[in-house]
């Protein structure tokens, strides 16, 4: 039952997240916030593929796992980059995010570095996070804050009810993932409860 419902919900995220991308791709014009957003349903449509594949391709699950776990800086950088993007802010800021996005990447795909003792029984993901997990982490979340941060410096300042509109939006969704995604480091985490949170 449970493998059932967690693959459904990874499976479902997949297909929104893909089906998004399309539809993005095909819109036109192709703005740069556009383009950003698009990068971003790409990696999220990878991460939440790499997540379903857990739980249908078992004998690879912990592959596939390291997988998810690889892509989910690359989740990061694009909503900073969607964040920056949103409100025509950059600097080299941009550089050096990335560079730190892609450390953490090399990092998460050393066997047992971040997360150890992976395992996957009757539909429920289990594993331990390493002391060093908190290294990458601490610097990524406080990345999604200071974009979060942003985009609301940018809402306050601004007059037009369309703009603060799409902001507030942006500003929940974000909300929503952060709560997801700290879900990992709970009991919960063995649950897709990050992947549905992201999802919506």
């Amino acid at each position: 039952m449970n493998l059932i419902i967690n693959s459904s919900i990874t499976g479902v995220a997949f297909l929104l997240y893909s089906g998004l991308y399309v539809i993005v791709t095909i819109s036109k014009p192709q703005t740069e916030l556009r383009r950003v957003f698009r990068w971003y349903l790409l990696i999220m449509s990878l991460w939440s593929l790499a997540a379903f594949l857990i739980y249908v391709d078992k004998s690879r699950s912990e592959f596939w796992f390291r997988m998810m776990v690889s892509i989910q800086p690359g989740m990061m950088i694009s909503i900073f980059a969607f964040a920056r993007t949103n409100i025509n802010l950059r600097n080299k800021w941009d550089t050096v995010v990335v560079f730190f996005g892609l450390v953490i990447i090399g990092l998460s795909l050393i066997p047992n570095l971040l997360v150890s003792n992976f395992h996957l029984e009757n539909g429920i993901i289990s594993y331990d996070l390493t002391p060093y997990t908190y290294i990458p982490a601490i610097p990524g979340f406080s990345l999604i804050v200071f974009s979060m941060a942003t985009i609301i410096r940018s809402y306050r300042k601004s007059n037009d009810p369309i703009q603060q509109n799409r902001l507030l939006y942006l500003i929940l969704g974000i909300g929503v993932m952060i709560l997801g995604s700290a879900i990992n480091f709970t009991p919960f985490g063995k649950y897709p409860i990050d992947i549905a949170a992201n999802g919506i």
